[in-house]
């Protein structure tokens, strides 16, 4: 019965380490497309610095085609809605990513769960195991030394 008990917690507890595995997995795709997402980010925002850049420059020449630099401000416009776009995936990746998280860490402790229960039935079945030898050798200890009483008595008859 107590091996049974071990090899049903040895298998729960590849499923738990498996189910961690995935988790962890998981949480690695949501870090890595909220990275991913980052980066984007920083590119339309370096974009749109440099659109500004370019108008404010071509407004210091001294002669500029006003539709020029109308252009590069609507470009502006754009790239700044683009930010609100992409600010808005990134909370929502983050949310995602903290959820992802959250189920490792549950993951984590579900499988830890398992392991100490099996490190407890460890213990028990080792301390059974030892009760056994003593008693074993309690009785063999108590087997000799009825032979040997046995023996002296027998000795001391003959005498």
């Amino acid at each position: 019965m107590a091996e049974r008990r071990l090899r049903i917690l040895d298998t729960l507890l590849r499923v738990r380490r498996d189910e961690e595995e995935r988790r962890a997995r998981e949480a690695a795709v949501a870090r890595q497309t909220l990275q991913a997402a980052e980066r984007t980010r920083a590119g339309i925002d370096e974009a749109r610095h440099s659109a500004l850049e370019a108008a404010g420059r071509m407004l210091q020449a001294p002669e500029f085609d006003t539709s020029d630099v109308r252009a590069h401000y609507q470009y502006e416009r754009h790239l700044s809605r683009e930010l609100d776009v992409c600010d808005a995936d990134i909370r929502q990746l983050g949310r995602a990513l903290e959820l992802r998280q959250e189920a490792l860490l549950e993951a984590a402790t579900r499988r830890r769960m398992i392991e100490r229960l099996r490190e407890r039935r460890l213990l028990e079945r080792a301390e059974r195991l030892r009760k056994q030898e003593q008693q074993a050798s309690d009785e063999v200890a108590i087997a000799r030394a009825r032979m040997e009483l046995t023996r002296r008595n027998a000795a001391g008859d003959d005498r």
